[in-house]
């Protein structure tokens, strides 16, 4: 093997992009899209692209590629990269490579998958059209672009998609069944056929079809090998039942397998199960070596939990998990591949990568026994590492740190998603609670970057940002758009980067519009919206108001819109756009105004969700108290708030907005106490956050990780107080700890509080980054911080 050198990089945006496809803006734009000749074009396939060319002298060389769906680059057999970075149609990502070689002889390899267009075997997060592959190379001494140097294509063929067996909205693609035989003995390679050449620059401003690429800015996935665990369960079980037994002690020539350690042979004619715990949850691209074993077949099964129901035929959408640790008597039901080895030595891998802590591997031999050389699985997810520390008096709030941490983690991959075993989609408010947790975890910023351009993108067919997006079938709901504005407004605080945020602004001011143009109902009150107006898995909640003869106003979606015109507010006067502030200001005021002639009971100190006064929620108090309109009714509707015995309870999502409300008043009691619903998650075996209170769809649900979020900026009280985090304010709301330490990321460094509660005072310490501004504001006092400065602060 050649000596190589590689790294990924990332060109910076043009500055015209609406003269994407109709001028070359990046070298790409100069390529030629192949395919292989005999595909069609509705249908999955995979195919390898190869190239093998000499150079004279050593070179550094410029690759920009891209594919639809999905490829997979090596050089000389090394692994480059994988993409593209999922996105719309009209802003498809290329990557890019700087490769260094010697002089010598090279092969390219691309292994190129189309997941097809039907709803069926697609990923509802993945778009495409139709498949396709492109090359372009820069600073080359020879030509390697596909379309003109002599690329060779060969289709693998013995790869057949099928329906996942899981209950309820599982759109993530297919599960695929290998049969060795046909896939690593593929017919003669080709040469590719042109589908589109990108390569035509005009004059005239017409749009060329197809792709528009752009860049991305994300850095490779993840890629690397875990392993460990526990070997729960072996048996001979069907697929259907129970597992008899939980295995105190492992069987070792399994546990050897599993960890890697030594192959295992499985006789001729016998069926064997082995439930893999691996203790932890992963998204991981799993890769299996077989030698032997023609007509034996194995299936490696992935899922979160196992379940209670005995049979699996029984096991509903919100079916009974009990404790996550716990196997016995419980049933297995999830998706995954199925290999069929044919003799040869093998090595089967996936497509697309698979979720949860639990792997069922089920072997069935034939006439012959099959070894199993090794089973390497690697974790894929963006590297967000949590850079920030919290702990506490309260040895318990470790472990959610931990569990908040890991839901983040698994959520986070070429967007930011709201699960990854069931949907992978990225919600747009399940998103910005991601991204504030984010924010206090690392000082990583293009993940948030793409998330929130990809959404601004979405607005194209409604003017309103999209429920989620990437995605087909494309979702409306216009809270979640509204959440969009919320998110800018934190990017603004949160970081300083007020360049990228001016590209985004246009968008806001455009969608803002949009809800100013809905049917004209003689009131500054928004009517019911187009779209599914979500707000939270509550009675009455998940389907807030929408269009048609019942509909009526809604105080909860006109609330929240003025918590996001407030936000708008924020974002154009930092950008220096007075008028326009002052424009969202009195929108803002208006219905505000509204809302409390309409929906606020004096008697109960409350504000109703609808005109008859019929139904109160957790959320509408939250989202008035939030607002910072009612000033003169504040005191009474945050007592109501925590005392009323019939409100609707907010779940695990929208309770982010209650613990903001709880820390605006200062009551870390009260979001100490909010705190035991995720300590009985680790109670109960979870690994990560689950998505509703039990029965939970899924155990793994990042908007249910904003604990770790509210550990800083609620209980440690460290928020930005101004844009670009210029200056920090520092609130702290310690509740019944008697001790708090928190250090998170910051533009310029880090902040670090350390509290300690000795002899009726709290000894305090702060520390900020040089040329920080920073208050620290403490039962009505103020107090000014330098770089660092120690305080004693009274009960």
């Amino acid at each position: 093997m050649s000596h190589i050198k590689f790294e990924r990089f990332s060109l910076p945006a043009a500055p015209l992009a609406a003269d994407n496809n109709i001028r070359h803006q990046y070298p790409i734009h100069k390529g030629k899209w192949v395919r292989h000749p005999h595909v069609n074009a509705a249908d999955p396939n995979f195919c390898h692209f190869t190239l093998g060319f000499t150079l004279e002298a050593g070179a550094t060389i410029d690759l920009h590629v891209s594919a639809d769906c999905r490829f997979e680059m090596f050089c000389d057999g090394q692994f480059m990269g994988m993409g593209p970075d999922r996105a719309d149609l009209e802003h498809w990502s290329f990557h890019s490579y700087r490769v260094s070689l010697e002089a010598g002889r090279h092969t390219l390899l691309a292994e190129v998958y189309f997941s097809g267009v039907g709803p069926m075997w697609r990923p509802w997060a993945q778009t495409c059209i139709e498949p396709g592959f492109v090359l372009f190379a820069e600073n080359s001494p020879i030509d390697l672009n596909t379309g003109s140097a002599p690329w060779k294509v060969t289709k693998l063929n013995g790869v057949t998609p099928e329906k996942a067996a899981l209950r309820g909205f599982f759109v993530v693609g297919p599960n695929y069944r290998i049969d060795g035989k046909a896939f690593f003995t593929p017919p003669a390679a080709v040469d590719p056929v042109v589908v589109r050449d990108s390569g035509r620059h005009n004059e005239s401003g017409t749009i060329q079809p197809g792709w528009k690429l752009y860049p991305t800015r994300l850095p490779e996935q993840l890629r690397r090998p875990v392993g460990g665990g526990r070997v729960r369960c072996v048996s001979d079980i069907a697929d259907d039942a129970p597992f008899p037994h939980d295995d105190a002690a492992p069987d070792p020539r399994w546990q050897a397998f599993v960890e890697g350690r030594a192959p295992v042979t499985v006789p001729a004619n016998t069926r064997t199960v082995v439930l893999w715990d691996l203790d932890e949850y992963h998204c991981v691209y799993p890769e299996l070596t077989t030698t032997g074993g023609t007509g034996a077949q194995v299936k490696i099964e992935w899922a979160e939990s196992c379940y209670e129901t005995q049979n699996a035929i029984e096991v509903k959408p919100h079916a009974n998990k009990g404790h996550r640790g716990q196997v016995k008597g419980k049933t297995f039901l999830g998706y995954g591949d199925t290999f069929l080895p044919d003799g040869p030595k093998r090595t089967f891998h996936t497509f697309w990568w698979r979720a949860g802590r639990y792997a069922r591997i089920t072997v069935q031999t034939g006439g012959e026994p099959l070894t199993l050389e090794a089973l390497r699985v690697f974790e894929s997810r963006m590297p967000i590492e949590n850079n920030s520390t919290f702990t506490g008096s309260d040895a318990d709030l470790q472990p959610v740190v931990k569990l908040a941490t890991r839901g983040i983690q698994m959520c986070s991959h070429e967007t930011f998603m709201d699960c990854p075993y069931y949907e992978q989609l990225m919600y747009s408010g399940d998103t910005r609670i991601q991204m504030l947790t984010a924010y206090v975890m690392n000082s990583e910023d293009r993940l948030v970057q793409r998330g929130l351009e990809i959404f601004d993108w979405s607005r194209q067919e409604t003017g309103f940002v999209h429920e989620r997006t990437p995605s087909q079938p494309k979702q409306l709901s216009c809270t979640f758009s509204m959440i969009w504005v919320l998110m800018l407004r934190d990017y603004l605080y949160w970081r300083n980067n007020p360049a990228f945020l001016m590209q985004r602004v246009k968008g806001m001011r455009c969608m803002l519009e949009e809800f100013k143009a809905l049917p004209d109902t003689h009131s500054p009150l928004l009517p019911a919206l187009p779209g599914w107006s979500f707000m939270d898995w509550v009675d009455h909640l998940s389907f807030v108001n929408n269009p048609g003869p019942n509909q009526s106003v809604s105080s909860l979606v006109n609330l929240l819109f003025v918590n996001a015109l407030n936000a708008a507010a924020e974002v154009e006067t930092h950008l220096g756009e007075k008028h326009l502030a002052d424009y969202n200001r009195a929108w803002a005021s208006r219905i505000a105004g509204a809302v409390e002639e309409k929906f606020w009971n004096k008697e109960r100190n409350l504000f109703a969700e609808d005109p008859a006064h019929t139904r109160y929620s957790e959320h509408a108090q939250c989202l008035a108290l939030l607002s910072g309109y009612y000033p003169h009714l504040e005191a009474g509707c945050f007592e109501s708030l925590i005392t009323a015995p019939d409100l609707l309870r907010t779940t695990v999502y929208f309770m982010y907005y209650l613990l903001e409300t709880y820390a605006k008043f200062g009551r870390g009691d009260l979001i100490l106490k909010k705190f035991d619903f995720w300590k009985q998650m680790v109670a109960m075996g979870m690994k990560t956050p689950l998505e509703s209170p039990e029965p939970s769809r899924s155990d793994c649900h990042a908007w249910s990780s904003h604990p770790l979020f509210h550990m800083h900026a609620s209980l440690a009280g460290i928020q930005p107080a101004s844009p670009g985090f210029k200056s920090v304010r520092i609130t702290p709301s310690p509740g019944s700890l008697t001790e708090i330490s928190s250090v998170i990321p910051h533009p310029a460094g880090k902040v670090e509080l350390a509290m300690k509660l000795v002899g009726g005072q709290w000894k305090t310490q702060v520390k900020l980054p040089e040329a920080t501004e920073g208050t620290l504001y403490w039962k009505g006092q103020t107090h000014k911080l330098s770089r660092s400065t120690d305080l004693t602060l009274q009960v």
